[in-house]
């Protein structure tokens, strides 16, 4: 699911259970074995398929409401995006409520609702190695953004090392996050590369939106006033309809009037 620049939701797990499949087979190999007709093969056959149809719509209409509420944070409208959260099943598995609350806190953070976010973060338990890295990543984003930019730097840092061995997938994200969190801990100068970096890996359009954005932010810190128009005007390009592409249009004024004349 796409979320903010720190965020990477993985897909989710979205295979029928095992547990269906042995017993749909089971129908069918007993009916093989005790049927002296094709009708009773058959009426078998359809038995079991019924019964596959009837574990895996969880797993379906899990997958819809994931793919509306993916697109509705990738349009930052939280409204339909908490809607679509709501109509979510219960996960009986850790990796199925870990996944919920990490889209939860993704919600809740375009909402700017920070505090709120690293809370519902931080009671995650057991979400499995390669979600704990988006967990981490997350809540080093909410950090950065709630007042505990110095914390998010080191957490980010931490946490970028290791998706580099283990996830290099979530390697964009990570660098996205670092960059904002070294950019709000007044580290303008060490923001450049990873935001550079994290902008090489050409999506999400609302990531690379953000990315662009605080690597117009680290510009504008050190002087590069051109290179951070030039930031500004991708971040407006990238995702044109997000927040942060209003407020890079905003930046862009603020020193088009600062320069006039440039």
């Amino acid at each position: 699911m796409a979320a903010a620049a720190g965020y990477a939701v993985p897909r989710m797990r979205n295979t029928v259970p095992w547990k269906w499949w042995w017993f749909a087979f089971g129908i069918v190999i007993a009916a093989g074995l005790f049927a002296h007709d094709r009708a009773g093969i058959i009426a078998a056959a359809i038995v079991a398929g019924g019964m596959l149809v009837w574990g895996g719509w969880p797993v379906v209409h899990a997958r819809f409401c994931f793919r509306r509420l993916a697109a509705a944070v990738e349009r930052e409208d939280a409204t339909e995006a908490r809607r679509w959260l709501e109509r979510l099943p219960s996960y009986e598995t850790s990796y199925g409520r870990a996944y919920v609350k990490i889209t939860e806190a993704a919600i809740l953070s375009l909402e700017e609702k920070y505090s709120d976010a690293r809370r519902v973060l931080s009671e995650i338990v057991k979400a499995g190695p390669r979600l704990e890295v988006v967990r981490q990543n997350a809540l080093a984003w909410c950090e950065a953004h709630d007042g505990a930019a110095e914390t998010a730097v080191q957490s980010a840092e931490a946490t970028l090392d290791r998706a580099r061995l283990q996830y290099p997938a979530l390697v964009p994200y990570c660098l996205g996050t670092l960059g904002a969190a070294r950019v709000l801990a007044g580290k303008s100068g060490e923001a450049i590369e990873p935001l550079q970096k994290a902008l090489a890996a050409g999506r999400p359009p609302r990531a690379q939106s953000i990315r662009a954005y605080y690597l117009g932010e680290a510009y504008r810190a050190g002087g590069r006033i051109d290179d951070a128009l030039a930031a500004y005007e991708r971040a407006r390009r990238d995702s044109p309809q997000s927040r942060w592409a209003k407020k890079a249009a905003d930046r862009a004024q603020e020193l088009a009037k600062a320069s006039p004349y440039r």
